[in-house]
């Protein structure tokens, strides 16, 4: 409990390091993981605290980093930031061979990097780069383990960690379990669900949609996941919710002028909640021959929680079917409620 709290806080003011003035303790954050012999890992920065690197010109002299500033300097901030990074296995260097700089839309740098590290035995991972930081730099380190997640605060003094070849090693009723947390817990993608389901009475009509819903989504999760294809989150998220609001609204509309093939429009909407669900695991997905086996089971687990929801919806539909009652109304409360849902979420994610 006391490390989840010190984890809040520590994000809390990471969230607010563009406040701090330059004397203040400058916090980071970075997830790592082993996946088979490969290191992946993601470490997100305040801006303003890159600047200490010296390998972005500040043309304005104002000691942040501006968007600006990191585009026309982003391949030496790139280098600056890998040349603080150290990673050996077994006494051997591990080159990153898969590197990704991205300025995020929340105003933070965000470093995502891949190292094949083969050999038997742990990963050592060293971060001079925090001496190079502002004084006093603290990062805020989760290592993925196959029992749970560990939280490490680490700084200049104390830059090292290892991990275990093994630190991902998820058995398969873990991932199924994932899966189906994601879309019991996700409110979004329970929300296009529950526009399906409340489209009306016709089962053929229904298994259609919710089967193209399946296959879009199924299909999107693995080639982002693959890394074939991608679609920044700023996009996805709020065609997420708009496609709660189109439903509800083709929902509310007389049957004699609704979308007449609706599974096209469901198969489309599907796609992009695949992308949804790719980026929330992103950093947990094994590579290579794991993957999809991984991805095999994760979206058995989403199907499942899929059609436990859809049990919950059809038996309380029939409940209060048997006590009179009105389902017109029903319907017609349900779609409105997730119109103004659909729109909320379009407004505030764009």
């Amino acid at each position: 409990m006391i490390r989840w709290v010190v984890r809040c806080l520590l994000l809390c003011c990471l969230a607010q390091a563009g406040t701090l003035s330059a004397h203040e303790v400058g916090l980071s954050q970075s997830r790592w993981r082993m996946s088979g012999d490969e290191l992946v890992a993601e470490i997100g920065f305040a801006p303003r605290e890159l600047v200490a690197l010296r390998a972005v010109a500040d043309r304005d002299g104002d000691g942040e980093l501006s968007s600006v500033e990191f585009a026309a300097h982003e391949p030496e901030l790139r280098d600056a930031l890998l040349a603080g990074i150290t990673i050996e296995r077994e006494g051997r260097p591990c080159a990153p061979t898969e590197v990704d700089l991205e300025w995020r839309a929340d105003d933070a740098v965000l470093l995502r990097l891949r190292a094949p590290c083969a050999g038997d035995g742990t990963v050592g991972v060293s971060l001079p780069l925090l001496g190079k930081l502002s004084l006093e730099h603290r990062q805020w380190a989760t290592l993925v383990l196959a029992d749970g997640e560990r939280g490490l605060l680490l700084s200049a003094r104390e830059q090292r960690f290892e991990l275990a070849a093994d630190a991902l090693a998820q058995p398969w009723w873990a991932v199924l379990w994932l899966g189906a947390e994601h879309i019991l817990f996700g409110l979004d993608h329970l929300a296009f669900l529950l526009g399906l389901l409340l489209a009306g009475p016709a089962l053929r009509r229904l298994l259609l949609t919710l089967t193209a819903f399946t296959v879009a989504h199924s299909l999107t999760l693995g080639l982002m996941a693959a890394g074939l294809v991608h679609a920044p989150g700023a996009l996805v998220e709020p065609l997420i919710g708009l496609s709660v609001a189109v439903v509800a609204i083709d929902n509310l509309r007389p049957r004699s002028v609704r979308i007449g093939t609706r599974w096209l429009l469901v198969l489309a909407f599907g796609l992009i909640h695949g992308f949804g669900f790719a980026g929330a695991i992103a950093d947990r997905a094994p590579s290579g021959n794991a993957l999809w086996t991984w991805l095999l089971a994760f979206n058995l687990g989403v199907e499942l929680g899929q059609v436990a929801f859809a049990w919950v919806v059809l038996a309380t539909g029939s409940w209060l079917k048997r006590l009179r009652w009105d389902a017109r109304f029903l319907q017609w409360a349900g779609n409105a409620t997730l119109l103004l849902l659909g729109a909320g979420w379009t407004l505030t994610r764009i």
